[in-house]
């Protein structure tokens, strides 16, 4: 599972995973982030899951902002370090 903690810098650089904090995410949210990470696509999660894509990307969107990621890319890159 992932870790309570994480952020990013307000320009979307990675702080280290001391400070990355996802306390405000709904288990839910949380729980699409690590299928994510674990690399699982949209339309799997959302089958696996039993909620339409459109549920699934706007919790990828929340984590996103929520980390201040500019694209997904670098939001696995903070959710895939080992917590």
């Amino acid at each position: 599972m992932i870790g309570s903690k994480g952020r990013a810098d307000p320009d979307g650089a990675p702080h280290d995973e001391e400070d990355v904090d996802l306390s405000d995410l709904s288990s839910v949210q949380l729980e699409v982030l690590d299928r994510m990470r674990r690399g699982k696509t949209i339309k799997a999660i959302a089958v696996e899951l039993g909620l339409p894509q459109k549920t699934i990307k706007l919790y990828v969107r929340q984590g996103l902002r929520h980390l201040r990621a500019r694209n997904r890319e670098t939001l696995l890159s903070l959710i895939r370090r080992p917590h």
